[in-house]
């Protein structure tokens, strides 16, 4: 009989032990009352920039919130973070949303994918459940990474086209007059540009920008120029050079020249010049622009009449 006291005492000092620490263990959670939390944000849009990018902040309906702290990693282990208060001044009436830009250092050398976390605060000092997002930075890296639109100059040199491609917005342009001097800088928006007084031979510099997204807050721009040449025809120079010698003097200089036109004749063949013929008033001058002889017949014809 003493043996079962014994026994039911023992597991009553061990049921006794146990409650005492489950108590200890539940009044470390309930001591200072029940968790609360705020209402956290609903959603982060980030849209992209050239070392930054703006933050668009969706909370959730919440009278009591007080302001938002976005962060994200700068290294391992080290984060960086901000303070968006949800106050009038900070909110965008036409996304509905509050915002903030965040400048990026480009000595970080944060480029790419980033991960943003939104953890909502209240005014009682209660903070919420994390809400993730991502950004894209534009860096060196990705403007490298661009290339300029290939462009096309008309055979007259007078209009230039620049080739379409997947997110550019404009092209930037200057080339060089008859009189060596580069024109002012202009950026171009439409799919061709006239030019007006361009040196045969002379530069053309041209310089895309693109904008990616749509939603992009900044554009972003090839690092180097693009350089082509004006078409020019080498009859021109000949033609010049001719007209500085004298009809009445045959002499070796003038002999080099007739034989320069001869060759030109000489690879020009009679059904290229039959075409030539029939081709429209506006087909054959710009014909003339680029076959060396048909010049030479133009400014002959041209002389005559």
């Amino acid at each position: 009989m003493n043996k079962y006291i014994y026994k039911v005492v023992i597991l009553l000092a061990f049921f006794y032990v146990s409650c005492d620490n489950a108590n200890d263990l539940l009044n470390q959670y309930i001591e200072d009352g029940p968790i609360i939390y705020a209402a956290k944000v609903d959603t982060v849009i980030a849209q992209s920039g050239y070392n930054r990018f703006r933050a668009n902040i969706y909370p959730a309906e919440d009278v009591n919130r007080s302001y938002c702290v976005l962060s994200w990693n700068i290294t391992d282990g080290l984060k960086d973070s901000v303070r968006i208060d949800y106050t009038e001044d900070n909110f965008d009436n036409e996304l509905g949303c509050y915002y903030t830009l965040i400048e990026i250092p480009s000595s970080s050398n944060i480029q790419g994918s980033l991960e943003i976390n939104a953890l909502n605060v209240d005014i009682f000092g209660n903070k919420s459940l994390v809400q993730t997002g991502s950004a894209y930075i534009y860096g060196l890296n990705y403007v490298s990474s661009l290339i300029n639109a290939p462009i096309s100059i008309s055979p007259r040199g007078d209009e230039v086209f620049f080739e379409e491609r997947i997110g550019a917005v404009g092209n930037y342009l200057s080339y060089e007059q008859s009189d060596g001097s580069f024109t002012e800088e202009v950026c171009i928006t439409e799919s061709s540009y006239p030019l007006v007084d361009a040196k045969a031979g002379g530069i053309i510099r041209t310089k895309t920008r693109y904008l990616i997204n749509e939603t992009d807050i900044d554009t972003l721009e090839v690092a180097d120029y693009l350089e082509n040449v004006i078409p020019i025809n080498e009859a021109v120079q000949t033609m010049q050079l001719f007209k500085e010698t004298s009809p009445f003097l045959l002499n070796e200089e003038r002999s080099s020249l007739l034989y320069e036109f001869e060759t030109y004749s000489d690879s020009f063949e009679n059904t290229s010049f039959a075409e030539y013929l029939k081709s429209s008033e506006e087909e054959a001058i710009d014909l003339e622009h680029i076959v060396p002889i048909l010049y030479s017949y133009r400014y002959g014809f041209d002389k005559v009449i």
